[in-house]
């Protein structure tokens, strides 16, 4: 990673990403998506540009989640302060997956996602706005019915799912069209299959 269109799955998994409109829209150099960052080095960034924007669709789908199924999403997110509280998205999918009904899951400045055909977005977890200018470490754990939200390694919100979810895609910066673009940067991005 540093320079090319391919973001590595260094897990092995075969699950490596592909930036669109690689040429631009990153926050790097040239509008590069590789962006040498201080604290962690190379890392990703988006530009939060919509039409101008660039986004990295994994080659990874999020499996179906039943009422007992676990997982943890961590990542690593400085957010730029020119940012909005919006509904950006910062990892997972809104368009693009399963869309009868309306299903899909992401992390957003200011809730993570939960969606199954619940026009209130009951089940996903409000926090208060990711702040801008600092890198944090975020976790999202589903332990059977029960999702919990970690902001540096403290709770910040809980919430408990009553329903299942088709396989999505995952993106990293934004969604498939691409859309919603988040503006900031992103490091050490892991999924797992367990709590």
């Amino acid at each position: 990673e540093g320079s090319g269109d391919v973001a590595v799955d260094s897990s092995r998994s075969g699950n490596n990403g592909t930036i669109a409109r690689a040429a631009s829209g990153g926050l790097g150099s040239n509008g590069s998506v590789w962006f040498t960052d201080p604290v962690h080095g190379t890392v990703a960034s988006f530009n939060g540009n919509d039409s101008a924007g660039c986004v990295i669709k994994t080659n990874l789908i999020i499996p179906a989640i039943g009422l007992t199924t676990d997982f943890t999403w961590t990542f690593w997110a400085y957010q730029d302060p020119a940012q909005a509280t919006n509904n950006d998205t910062i990892l997972g999918n809104r368009y693009g997956g399963t869309a009868t009904p309306l299903q899909f899951c992401k992390f957003t400045p200011t809730r993570f996602e939960f969606y199954n055909d619940d026009g209130g977005y009951t089940q996903g977890i409000n926090y208060n706005s990711i702040p801008g200018g600092e890198w944090i470490y975020h976790t999202l754990v589903k332990d059977g019915t029960s999702l919990t939200y970690y902001r540096n390694g403290e709770v910040r919100g809980t919430n408990t799912v009553t329903k299942t979810m088709a396989p999505n895609p995952f993106f990293m910066g934004g969604d498939a069209q691409p859309a919603e673009i988040w503006q900031g940067r992103l490091s050490d991005v892991r999924l797992y299959t367990k709590a």
